[in-house]
């Protein structure tokens, strides 16, 4: 990738009514960073790298400087029951300018939809080749269960919130349901 399409996804933030939803801006952040890593032409700084920068107030060009990229993807998620509003801000780390503003308005339903259509838009923005295999990927829907894709994310986030027996066990029991909703959602 060319030094210049390089970006940092910093953590979604939780709009949602019900604070218990923070789960689904995590997943959607770890989705929206995975789909991007998809795009063979972009330098993706890793979900670790940009965790300590949740509810910063650092300046844009600060953290683009820190993380060494030249864009970062900002995001605010609400979930309202089976409505979803996410919105999305490609910020050039360079000018502290807006390269690229996303908004979705939509149903539960077309999460995945969202996911593809903005890592799709922020590789435009970048003229980032997106090769057909990636495109294959970001287009394909890992389960047509969502409530077994909603415990996924409540597992993958359980999991990632420590590293202890307990916290393990417990994002075991989880996947686990969402293996029981659908069982070739691996």
């Amino acid at each position: 990738p060319a030094a210049g399409k390089s970006i940092a996804v910093l953590p979604f933030e939780n709009l949602s009514p019900d604070p218990a939803n923070a789960f689904f801006a995590d997943g959607m952040h770890e989705e929206v960073l995975t789909a991007l890593n998809s795009i063979h032409d972009l330098r993706v700084v890793s979900r670790t790298s940009v965790l300590g920068y949740r509810a910063t107030t650092k300046a844009a060009a600060q953290i683009g400087r820190e993380l060494g990229v030249t864009y970062l993807l900002e995001g605010t998620v609400r979930r309202d029951g089976a409505k979803i509003r996410f919105t999305s801000n490609l910020i050039d780390a360079r000018t502290d300018t807006q390269v690229l503003t996303k908004t979705y308005d939509r149903d539960f339903t077309d999460i995945f939809a969202i996911q593809s259509e903005l890592a799709q838009a922020i590789a435009g923005a970048l003229s980032a080749a997106i090769l057909p295999e990636a495109k294959r990927q970001l287009d394909r829907r890992p389960t047509k269960n969502l409530a077994a894709y909603e415990q996924f994310l409540k597992g993958r986030e359980q999991r990632n919130s420590g590293l202890s027996r307990g916290k393990t066990i417990a994002a075991e029991k989880i996947f686990q349901r969402a293996v029981d909703l659908d069982p070739g959602f691996a």
